[in-house]
């Protein structure tokens, strides 16, 4: 036969320490309110998802042009250096100056509705005036110079920005001081 193990006596206290927590039903009333704060919870996740999406699809959309302005910036700079350098007509007739007059005139309004179109898509062309600054400037060149140091002598490149973001610098040369050892 299997031997009895005596009975331990315990105190109040010690029952107490002993027991176990039991969850306790929640009403009815306790329960709806806490399906209610999860589903607001999961509403505003939600609400967030869509909002960051939205964010997203708009930040993509505002920049999906990126690429193709920054392939057409060497046209924009082959039209600056055309219109700087028109042909020399001093030896020609009345009747083809006036036609390469008219010729350049076209190639400015070519120029100028490029501009316009990429300005609608978000292009800013950077026309740098004043001090050197290298947030939207390459310096490159220094070159002596009575202005004072930092001033901006003469743009090689225009500089370009789509909305906020800089795509290419203007590339400038920057005046320095005159060298005066004698």
């Amino acid at each position: 036969m299997a031997k009895k193990e005596p009975v331990k006596k315990i105190s109040a206290t010690e029952m107490e320490e002993e027991i176990v927590d039991v969850p306790v039903e929640k009403t009815p009333d306790q329960l709806a309110s806490d399906y209610l704060a999860g589903w607001q919870r999961a509403l505003a996740d939600y609400e967030n998802l869509k909002r960051n999406a939205s964010q997203e699809r708009t930040e993509f959309a505002k920049y999906a042009t990126a690429a193709l302005i920054q392939d057409l910036l060497p046209t924009i700079d082959y039209f600056d250096a055309a219109m700087r350098q028109p042909p020399n007509t001093e030896r020609c007739d009345e009747a083809t100056q006036k036609e390469i007059q008219n010729w350049l005139i076209g190639i400015g309004h070519v120029q100028k509705l490029l501009l316009d179109k990429l300005t609608e898509q978000g292009l800013t062309v950077l026309e740098p005036v004043g001090m050197f600054n290298p947030n939207e400037q390459e310096s490159a060149e220094e070159r002596e110079s009575d202005q004072p140091e930092g001033t901006i002598l003469q743009v090689l490149q225009r500089g370009f920005k789509l909305f906020d973001k800089l795509i290419r610098p203007a590339r400038v040369v920057v005046a320095k001081a005159k060298n005066t050892i004698n």
